[in-house]
């Protein structure tokens, strides 16, 4: 009799105990579910926008960087916060319902923005400016368009079996963008620096004072797009007549990364 009372007396004693230890921790921690892939879910897409794509563009343009990533990646750090810290709160405002609708969206959304990213890479030409005939490439964004109205209908239909699956589905997409990062090599790319191989000489004096007979004036516009110089100078009367005798090389490209206006 006296151990059946202790063990009610030890029963009476813990629930509050356990109550008041756990009541200061938030929901989703307290109550791991739905809430807790939901900050997930933000975490993977503010990182997916904020560092992996501009980190894979850095990598894959590496020669073209004069300065290192952590330079340019510090400057996405407070809206990569920012951004969750929304994500994450207007899910929480959410009724249970509608949190997971909100919740299935998101979790489509995340894998179509790693779907976009890295593997639908369509190629629109360089991206100096040129001309792009948008027309002739409107079938991709159908494409796009369809793909993105697909996957987001169908997360919310199965929105009951997408959203428990979560917790698993975040951590592989970032596995996978993580394995894609390595097979780039960023260890080079970062501590790449950039320099040329070309040796510095001065220049000698006859070429640095005009000529009494003939005389080549070779100007670069380093930086200026050809194609808008070009336009520029076809409607504009003026500058026709102050280029008059110059021969404009709109398919000119350096051999080097960067401009050495001593060498030319």
């Amino acid at each position: 009799m006296g151990v059946s009372i202790t063990s009610r007396s030890l029963k009476t004693h813990t629930k509050p105990y356990r109550i008041l230890k756990t009541s200061f921790l938030p929901p989703f921690i307290r109550r791991p579910g739905e809430k807790s892939g939901l900050v997930l879910l933000a975490g993977w897409i503010s990182l997916k926008i904020f560092l992996f794509c501009p980190l894979t563009i850095y990598l894959t343009n590496a020669d073209e960087m004069q300065v290192r990533f952590y330079s340019l990646g510090f400057h996405y750090l407070v809206p990569s916060v920012v951004s969750w810290a929304i994500l994450v709160l207007s899910g929480l405002a959410l009724p249970a319902g509608p949190r997971r609708c909100y919740i299935a969206v998101l979790g489509g959304i995340s894998g179509l923005l790693w779907l976009q990213g890295d593997l639908l890479l369509w190629g629109y030409g360089p991206l100096d400016g040129s001309f792009i005939d948008w027309p002739r490439e409107a079938w991709k964004g159908y494409v796009d368009s369809s793909i993105w109205l697909v996957v987001l209908v169908a997360a919310v239909i199965w929105r009951r079996r997408l959203v428990p699956r979560i917790k698993q589905g975040v951590p592989l997409l970032l596995a996978i963008q993580l394995g894609s990062l390595l097979l780039m090599n960023p260890w080079a790319a970062s501590t790449q620096k950039v320099q040329s191989s070309l040796v510095e000489l001065d220049l000698p004096k006859k070429l640095v004072r005009f000529s009494a007979s003939r005389n080549v004036i070779h100007i670069v516009l380093d930086g200026y797009q050809s194609d808008v110089f070009e336009e520029l100078v076809e409607g504009s009367d003026r500058y026709r007549e102050q280029l008059k005798g110059f021969t404009f090389f709109k398919e000119a490209t350096t051999s080097t990364r960067v401009t050495h206006l001593r060498k030319l």
